[in-house]
């Protein structure tokens, strides 16, 4: 994306742009727009990236080989050891605590599933309601009695980005499948709170002005001078839109 006077031309939407630019508007500037050098991986994206190998790799086993001891060994195996990026030794631990034991209780009910139909795959889609091109990683797409569900395994638990991973799922479901997942879940690892859905027909509207609203959040320079998004207030159509 390049700079202009007042607007930034956006032709693509990831789903982690969002999340990032809800987590913090000035860093999403400089990451994604500016490309400035990347700052220094934090606790969570290294949580996240052990998180994401162990997800992957319990899936693609067969059935008879998913153990509660497989996935202590994958932790061990993908954990990065670096206490010094973590608020120190005690927290360091209870974060490994906490993810081992969310993902022992979140996969284990799962060994018996076949493997997925998309595992950790980026697509691409253009939706012509809202004019850019959507970008989303399905970590876990599987299928379903009525159609498919869609798993998301999360460290940052953040009910802003829940709203966005939702709406933007739904739209890219609907443009790229042509029809809607039968569910969405997304899995905080460290909370333990499970987020659910089962989008409608009613929801491919709520999307589309939810992504119209996102495009025009991320074009705007001017909201980029605030620290943080605040979308506890919202407009009529419930999708939110006040910053601060």
């Amino acid at each position: 994306m390049e700079v202009t006077r007042d607007l930034i031309p956006v032709t693509t939407i990831a789903d982690f742009h969002l999340e990032d630019f809800l987590h913090s508007p000035k860093e999403f500037l400089q990451k994604h727009v500016l490309k400035k050098g990347a700052s220094a991986l934090t606790w969570q994206q290294l949580a996240q990236a052990t998180v994401n190998q162990v997800v992957r790799d319990y899936h693609k086993l067969p059935p008879d080989k998913r153990h509660a001891q497989t996935i202590l060994e994958m932790v061990q195996r993908y954990w990065v050891k670096k206490v010094e990026v973590f608020e120190s030794h005690a927290h360091y631990y209870m974060v490994l605590a906490q993810i081992t034991d969310h993902l022992l209780q979140f996969l284990l009910p799962l060994r018996g599933h076949q493997e997925p139909v998309l595992l950790h795959e980026r697509l691409r889609v253009y939706s012509e309601e809202v004019q850019v091109e959507l970008s989303m990683t399905f970590q876990v797409m599987e299928w379903s009695e009525q159609s498919f569900v869609i798993r998301k395994y999360i460290v940052k638990d953040d009910a802003q980005v829940w709203d966005s991973y939702r709406f933007m799922t739904t739209l890219f479901c609907a443009k790229a499948f042509q029809q809607l997942p039968e569910k969405i879940e997304v899995y905080s690892m460290l909370s333990g709170n499970v987020y659910q859905c089962q989008p409608s027909q009613d929801d491919i509207g709520k999307a589309v002005d939810y992504v119209h609203l996102a495009k025009h959040a991320l074009q705007e320079t001017r909201y980029y001078a605030h620290k943080h998004v605040n979308t506890e207030k919202h407009e009529p159509s419930g999708i939110a839109a006040v910053y601060q």
